[in-house]
């Protein structure tokens, strides 16, 4: 739980596709559900960088982080530590930059979380109560047990293939090029197009763009 320093949407004519949560360099950063791990080492932009899956094709992202206490492959239960806060990556504050994604498309979290309270709003899995970005200084219980935050059985989370990486999207903002897109996530423009099936490098304001 935290203080909601940035919320999702439009930002300085950009689109902010998360939550950046306030926090102290250090902090502990836990799961807010049962997941595997798909991904976690640095990444653009993003600093250090967890991500976990969960079913119905949602995803968690956890980035800026110091420090990242997950490997890939790993099945984390809710409230399992992550990572530990920072400001990795392109940010100016310590601060957890938290995203909720569907089929790679960025949600608004505060859909689905109450970050002053860490109570769940709308279920992304079947049985997860409440959500825990805990802090060094926190801790979250629903009936006594930290087992009861999110109830999600062992066959609704399949296991990550180890060499397996997350397919990440952005959003095409204006000014943006093929080009620039590919100086900025490490690719080259041909990579971008197999990527997207792109056969030219017209872009449009809005569009997903896979970039790994």
């Amino acid at each position: 739980m935290g203080k909601v320093i940035s919320p999702f949407g439009s930002r300085g004519g950009r689109k902010h596709t998360g939550s950046d949560i306030k926090l102290q360099h250090g902090d502990t950063v836990s799961a807010a559900m049962k997941g595997v791990v798909k991904m976690a080492r640095t990444y653009s932009g993003y600093g250090k960088l967890v991500i976990l899956t969960h079913r119905d094709g949602f995803e968690t992202y956890y980035s800026h982080l110091s420090k990242l206490l997950v490997s890939v492959g790993d099945t984390i239960e809710a409230a399992q530590p992550v990572g530990l806060g920072g400001r990795t990556g392109r940010a100016t504050t310590n601060h957890l930059h938290f995203e909720v994604r569907q089929h790679g498309v960025a949600q608004n979290p505060e859909r689905y979380f109450d970050f002053a309270t860490g109570a769940l709003k709308k279920p992304l899995v079947v049985g997860a109560r409440e959500l825990v970005i805990g802090s060094r200084h926190q801790t979250s219980k629903t009936d006594g047990s930290m087992a009861d935050v999110a109830q999600v059985s062992d066959s609704t989370v399949r296991t990550a293939d180890p060499t397996y990486e997350a397919p990440l999207y952005v959003q095409v903002q204006k000014g943006d090029t093929l080009y620039s897109l590919s100086r900025r996530h490490g690719k080259t423009v041909a990579e971008l197009q197999a990527l997207n099936q792109l056969k030219g490098t017209l872009l449009k304001i809005g569009q997903q763009l896979r970039v790994h």
